[in-house]
């Protein structure tokens, strides 16, 4: 029985190229991602969704500028048995991938299948994204904006 080896399809070349892409990204966003960053809000809507966690209601017994959108996701989090830091990391790769996601299907639905990757990947390997994964706010309002 002989084994016929084929080459990969331009579809199967351009997933292995998206995921090695998109692989590269993580590694160069690894470093901050391990990171607590003092001087982020993210520290505030942590604070803030944990004592929401602990059963005070949000605006009245908490005292907060934040919007509740980010608090009642980290809440969530946190409920699921999250640790803070493990809730606001997962939090921004939610939001992260599901803006990534919003993106693909917009490019591909406006330019096809390689606008779509290539607003995915574009947005994914975007410093601004990349150096923003520490901060649990910006990513839910990106998503919710495209």
């Amino acid at each position: 029985m002989e084994t016929k080896v084929t080459s990969p399809s331009p579809k199967q070349r351009l997933i292995l190229a998206v995921l090695g892409l998109v692989a590269v990204g993580l590694f160069a966003a690894y470093h901050v991602a391990n990171t607590f960053v003092v001087y982020a809000d993210e520290n505030v809507h942590l604070y803030v969704a944990k004592e929401v966690a602990a059963g005070h209601a949000l605006y009245s017994q908490v005292h907060s500028a934040r919007p509740p959108l980010v608090i009642w996701f980290l809440v969530a989090l946190l409920k699921l048995g999250l640790k803070p830091l493990i809730a606001a990391r997962t939090g921004v790769l939610i939001a992260t991938l599901g803006t990534a996601a919003a993106l693909a299907w917009g490019g591909r639905r406006l330019g096809g299948l390689y606008a779509g990757v290539a607003a995915a990947v574009l947005y994914l390997l975007g410093p601004e994204t990349i150096m923003r994964n520490a901060y649990s706010g910006i990513h839910l309002v990106g998503l919710f904006a495209v």
